[in-house]
């Protein structure tokens, strides 16, 4: 039959805080996030190759910061999440309480210093790696193939998609990963959601950790 026409997004309103309270909880639940391209925009392999580096695993540099140099979270990550009304970036991350602050100070650090300074070399050669080896185990079955294939037609990607996604993977270079978090990562409009303690909450975050609007 006809396909039909996805009604176009709205354009993206306001950073916005929320601050819930939840008394007594020992640990604050950090969600902050933006609207990001989608699957068929031509910067999408280059962001996830970024986010990646940024929040996608152990090595990664958001993960790296809380865990291992500071102990503020036991397992933070990122996401590029694709949708067919609006993909999003996500930073998923519980965080001791007391450390709320100290712990998003830190992960608005790393955001701004990987769009300010391209990665080293060997760096981003091991992302990569790791990008284009999940890619390639993920067509390993046939259900993961049959997954791919409907994720190609879904986001309306091209026919070569599955032939050419390792080579796109492995041809982003240290200052498209920069270059691409300066179009689509700016700190300045990402929203955030905090769960915990409420005096913690209300004094650690009186304002959103990119210099936006006040809480609503």
């Amino acid at each position: 039959g006809t396909a039909t026409a996805r009604p176009a997004l709205p354009a993206p309103g306001a950073p916005v805080l929320r601050r819930i309270a939840f008394p007594g909880a020992p640990q604050t639940v950090v969600r902050l996030g933006m609207r990001i391209p989608g699957p068929a925009d031509p910067d999408f392999v280059a962001f996830s190759v970024a986010n990646a580096l940024l929040g996608g695993g152990l090595p990664s540099r958001i993960t790296s910061n809380l865990r291992e140099r500071h102990g503020y979270a036991y397992s933070p990550s990122t996401s590029a999440v694709p949708q067919l009304q609006g993909s999003h970036w996500l930073l998923d991350a519980e965080v001791t309480t007391e450390h709320t602050a100290d712990a998003l100070r830190e992960a608005m650090t790393e955001i701004r210093r990987l769009r300010d300074e391209p990665p080293p070399a060997a760096e981003l050669e091991g992302i990569r790696n790791f990008r284009a080896g999940l890619f390639v185990i993920r067509n390993s079955t046939p259900q993961g193939l049959i997954g791919q294939l409907a994720f190609r037609d879904l986001y309306g990607l091209p026919a070569d998609y599955l032939a050419r996604q390792v080579a796109r993977i492995r041809a982003v270079t240290p200052e498209q990963v920069s270059d691409v978090l300066k179009r689509w990562l700016d700190p300045r409009q990402l929203s955030l959601v905090v769960v915990g303690e409420p005096a913690t909450v209300d004094n650690q975050v009186p304002a959103l950790p990119g210099e936006g609007p006040q809480p609503q």
